[in-house]
C-alpha cells in the first residue's frame, strides 16, 4: 500500500481567527502548496482511471483539516485504508463513511456532500 499526499484540505493548516488554509511545508514540491480543494474530484479520477492500471486507488480529503477539532480527516483516511484492502482494482473515492466507484459519484454543493448516481458519467 502507497499513500500519496497530494495537497488540498486533509493537510492544511489552519487560522481560526480568520479561517484561512495554506500549506505550511511540503516535502512534494511548491505545485501542492496550490492544494486540491478547489479542484474537480471527479476531473482527478477519470484522470487516474484513464490510465487503466492493474491497481486498486482510492481518493479520500476531508471538509476539516486534521489540525483542527472534530476534523473528518482521520476517519476518512482509514476508510480508504479500508476500502484500498477490500475492493477489485479501479477507482474509487471514500469519503463520510462511503465508497463510490469514481464514475457513480457526484459532490453535492449545497449540501457539502458526495452522493452515488444510478448512471456513469
Amino acid at each position: 500500500m502507497r499513500i500519496l499526499v497530494t495537497g488540498g484540505t486533509i493537510d492544511k493548516c489552519y487560522l481560526e481567527t480568520d479561517g484561512k488554509l495554506w500549506f505550511q511545508e511540503s516535502i512534494i514540491g511548491d505545485m501542492l502548496k496550490q492544494g486540491r480543494c478547489t479542484a474537480d474530484t471527479s476531473e482527478t479520477a477519470a484522470e487516474i482511471a484513464a490510465l487503466e492500471l492493474d491497481k486498486t486507488i482510492v481518493l479520500t480529503g476531508s471538509m476539516i483539516p486534521h489540525r483542527v477539532g472534530n476534523s473528518d480527516a482521520l476517519f476518512n483516511l482509514g476508510c480508504a485504508v479500508a476500502a484500498v484492502q477490500l475492493l477489485p482494482h479501479s477507482v474509487y473515492l471514500a469519503i463520510n463513511g462511503e465508497t463510490y466507484e469514481w464514475d457513480r459519484v457526484v459532490k453535492n454543493r449545497d449540501l457539502g456532500r458526495f452522493a452515488r448516481t444510478a448512471e456513469k458519467h
